[in-house]
């Protein structure tokens, strides 16, 4: 035999005014047990207007300062710098930036088995893509490395997914993929 209780409650307040009935962010008909039949307040909703457009503003500036990247390694590369020392000021950078970031989260720790794994999968997915990356850029130029980086990852990904994994591509993904490449 199985016990069933229901619980009544009070109409909840409206989070923004404190209100309980007339507020428009308030559905009058629908049970009060929780907020998850609450609509956004008018004021809630300005601010996720707001974090929606602060979000795509900083997309916006990581994919312009994403794609410049090739066009300034090889401004880089053509004024005398190396592929290795461009991609070893980009680490320390990075990790200088990284650094900052531990210090004031402390984030925990790995575990301890974990930590080769990272480290080799760091060198490897990091350290040695953008040696290579910035020498293809010394020999064929921004264009066709870029052309190729942003094009081959994609696509590999896809296939090795579909091929080795037997992953169902959707028609979604398709097109995600034919806009990506």
């Amino acid at each position: 035999m199985v016990l069933t209780t229901r619980i009544v409650t009070k109409p909840l307040p409206c989070k923004v005014n404190n209100r309980g009935r007339g507020c428009p962010c308030l559905d009058e008909d629908a049970p009060r047990t929780s907020r998850a039949n609450r609509r956004p307040h008018p004021d809630e909703r300005a601010a996720t207007t707001e974090r929606r457009t602060y979000l795509y503003l900083i997309l916006t500036a990581t994919i312009t300062i994403w794609g410049a990247s090739f066009v300034l390694v090889d401004v880089a590369i053509r004024d005398g710098s190396s592929p290795t020392m461009i991609a070893m000021a980009r680490f320390i950078v990075a990790s200088a930036i990284f650094a900052g970031y531990l210090l004031l989260k402390r984030p925990k720790r790995l575990a301890k088995e974990d930590r080769r794994v990272f480290l080799s999968l760091a060198f490897i997915g990091i350290g040695i893509y953008y040696i290579f990356q910035y020498y293809g850029v010394k020999l064929a130029g921004a264009s066709i490395s870029s052309i190729v980086v942003m094009l081959l990852c994609p696509v590999s990904i896809f296939a090795i997914s579909a091929f080795k994994y037997k992953e169902k591509v959707t028609p979604a993904e398709k097109t995600g993929l034919g806009l990506s490449a």
